[in-house]
């Protein structure tokens, strides 16, 4: 099927580097099969290094380091997102089917401008 105007790539995020940035990133049901922690990070930092200054990371996560850890799947909190993302945009967590679906995203100049004036009252 051909999406005029959409680009797809399925790249392995915890081991290669992505080339170019790009609007939108999808990882659903993937990131708790990324089981070790340096391939994790390497993964979202390079998901935040490519990502468009306006782009949008859509993740899947379980958000309870307890509910699974095996040889082939790993729970995260989302602490473990809030790191490597520090100064984003975290959706609040929805269910979606055993899981959390949220996004990811960077601050713009009205969200900083918001927060300034909060912390100011």
């Amino acid at each position: 099927m051909r999406h005029t105007g959409f680009q797809f790539r399925k790249v392995d995020m915890s081991t290669q580097e992505l080339e170019d940035t790009y609007d939108l990133i999808i990882m659903i049901d993937v990131t708790q099969h990324i089981t070790g922690e340096e391939k994790f990070s390497y993964a979202m930092n390079n998901i935040r290094k490519h990502l468009h200054s306006s782009g949008i990371f859509i993740v899947t996560s379980w958000l309870d380091e307890r509910a699974r850890n095996s040889f082939y799947e790993v729970s995260r909190s989302m602490e473990a997102y809030e790191r490597v993302f520090p100064n984003y945009v975290i959706s609040t967590p929805v269910t979606f089917r055993d899981k959390h679906i949220f996004s990811i995203r960077r601050k713009n100049e009205r969200h900083r401008r918001k927060r300034r004036t909060r912390t100011r009252q």
